[in-house]
């Protein structure tokens, strides 16, 4: 399911915003306290000269531990315009999905993005772990999946 990535916002931008905003409302106490903390930032949100990830390039991605508790994925993403590289950390990562991996050698541009509350123990009964997925859609049309526990999300001035 999809709140605001292209095939919703290039349909109606207004009413995409509007259903997520709804969702991250309605589903907040299923997130991760590091999710609302990003979702809460000012610097997440804006369009090519803000401090958001939108219009942001790939620069290189890592991913380490896969399948510990030590996992993360590790994204760098650069807006030289504005002197500025966005360093965003998955930790404890569950699964990812990140087709196209060759997106780097195109200096791919970040289009849309969206988080969604994901819970994988709900039917077994375990209570109180919280995750998300963090899809990320690129201008090239991939659209990347990243389930975690946690998120820490970096500025850093150029």
């Amino acid at each position: 399911m999809s709140f605001q990535l292209s095939e919703q916002l290039d349909a109606d931008a207004t009413a995409a915003f509007a259903f997520y905003k709804k969702y991250i409302e309605n589903f907040k106490h299923k997130f991760p306290a590091s999710v609302l903390a990003v979702l809460d930032n000012p610097n997440w949100y804006g369009g090519c000269d803000s401090k958001a990830p939108h219009d942001g390039e790939l620069k290189s991605v890592a991913i380490e531990g896969f399948g510990t508790e030590s996992s993360y994925i590790e994204l760098l993403i650069s807006k030289p315009w504005i002197n500025l590289n966005i360093r965003l950390r998955y930790k404890d990562v569950f699964d990812f999905d990140l087709p196209r991996p060759d997106i780097l050698a195109e200096a791919v541009e970040w289009r849309y993005e969206q988080f969604r509350h994901y819970d994988p123990y709900d039917t077994h009964g375990v209570e109180n772990k919280k995750m998300f997925t963090h899809d990320i859609e690129w201008a090239c049309g991939a659209v990347w999946h990243i389930t975690a526990s946690d998120i820490e999300v970096e500025w850093i001035n150029v």
